[in-house]
């Protein structure tokens, strides 16, 4: 009898193991026609219905910001190769409220955004948000331009708008990004200088989401595309 009772404890320890083991390799979930879910806090909710994608982020720092930051944000990810054109409205509302920013971060402004992604990895990628800052009490809309190569900020580049539904819009034309937004679904585009980025073929592109603020972010996005040429 006893060494049945000493074998129970191993048999379910065993079990745990494999649970466990099972659980890491689950794969990731999937949104179909958007990509793989990437949540790496285990913290934010993100649904999709009826072609809208939500992502809830607590009021917790999620970000992109290699070095100086975390690279923690959700995020939902496709394979891509070649040149291409990635476009997403981005609905809803963005809105960082004055004194909400969390205390002991690199950036002490209030920063919320919605973000169209060129992912290689965590050190090289490309950023194009619908973003909202609080600076001297004011909130600041805008489409914020950023790439990361080698986890170093190379393009860093921002253009005032309104605080509305917004398209964003990247493409890949040998080796070098355009990246444009609208503000009146599509039919007029406003473009940043067109970036010479060294990235691979084959990349992933998809859609995130940033809050440096103790409140939390609700974001919206449609009518993904994504084009080769």
């Amino acid at each position: 009898m006893s060494e049945i009772r000493c074998a129970m404890p191993l048999f379910l320890i065993a079990c745990m193991v494999i649970s466990g083991t099972a659980s890491e390799n689950k794969p990731p979930q999937q949104i179909k026609g958007w990509g793989d879910v990437l949540d790496p806090d285990g913290d934010c909710k993100i649904n999709e219905m009826n072609g809208q994608v939500t992502m809830e982020v607590p009021g917790i720092y999620h970000d992109l910001w290699p070095g100086q930051g975390r690279i923690n944000a959700p995020r939902i990810l496709q394979d891509v190769e070649g040149d291409f054109t990635v476009q997403v409205k981005v609905a809803g509302q963005i809105r960082a409220e004055p004194g909400s920013v969390i205390p002991g971060l690199a950036s002490s402004v209030p920063f919320q955004a919605a973000s169209l992604l060129l992912w290689q990895d965590d050190n090289n990628f490309v950023r194009l948000d619908r973003a909202c800052m609080v600076k001297d009490n004011k909130s600041i809309f805008f489409c914020y331009y950023h790439a990361f190569k080698d986890g170093k900020r190379v393009v860093h580049v921002s253009r005032n708008f309104q605080d509305q539904a917004t398209y964003l819009r990247l493409d890949r034309r040998e080796g070098k990004i355009d990246a444009a937004f609208s503000q009146d679904g599509g039919k007029t585009w406003h473009f940043f200088r067109p970036e010479a980025i060294d990235l691979p073929m084959k990349l992933r592109v998809g859609v995130a989401a940033m809050n440096n603020t103790n409140k939390p972010l609700r974001v919206e996005f449609e009518d993904l595309r994504v084009s080769k040429r």
